[in-house]
């Protein structure tokens, strides 16, 4: 009789697991649409690579605060509107 009862201590743990795995893709799928482990992985990093290259605009840009710019020579400039 208890190894019944382990048996279905078991299968209860195991369908919960189960529950909650499919519970947690579903987020996934809903909040980034992606829930397969290897394109969330490629995502993730495709967001990184796009943070880096923000980031190194930003080292090569002029920030101006204002609404007159005179541009000398190749520069990126981000023009932060007032508030």
């Amino acid at each position: 009789m208890e190894e019944q009862s382990d048996q279905d201590t078991l299968i209860r743990s195991m369908d919960s697991q189960l529950i909650t795995l499919y519970a947690e893709r579903e987020l996934l799928l809903n909040e980034v649409g992606v829930c397969d482990a290897a394109e969330l992985i490629a995502l993730i990093k495709s967001m990184e690579a796009q943070l880096a290259d923000l980031y190194a605009d930003r080292e090569n840009a002029i920030i101006i605060d204002g609404n007159r710019i005179t541009i000398s020579g190749p520069k990126k400039i981000f023009v932060r509107k007032s508030k």
